[in-house]
């Protein structure tokens, strides 16, 4: 099968994020209201590997800080 010449994502618009957030604060339930609207901004610095290598440990409550293990060449770095 030939490689498409479309690329393989896009950026979202503001709207589209906005939407995003809204959908997310529309939750009744507050904490996986909080727990969607966190992945959401997380897949917006991180790569899909990375996400998915992040553990609740991970976390600093306090902070807000979030330790990546494993980053681009292999590097370990915190985000917040």
């Amino acid at each position: 099968m030939p490689l498409s010449e479309e690329p393989a994502g896009r950026a979202l618009t503001t709207e589209e994020l906005a939407a995003l957030y809204r959908t997310c604060d529309a939750d009744p339930c507050t904490t996986r209201s909080a727990q969607l609207a966190a992945m959401v901004t997380l897949l917006l610095v991180l790569r899909r590997f990375e996400l998915a290598q992040l553990e609740v440990a991970d976390l600093d409550a306090d902070t807000g800080a979030v330790l990546v293990r494993n980053g681009k060449g292999g590097k370990t770095a915190h985000t917040w």
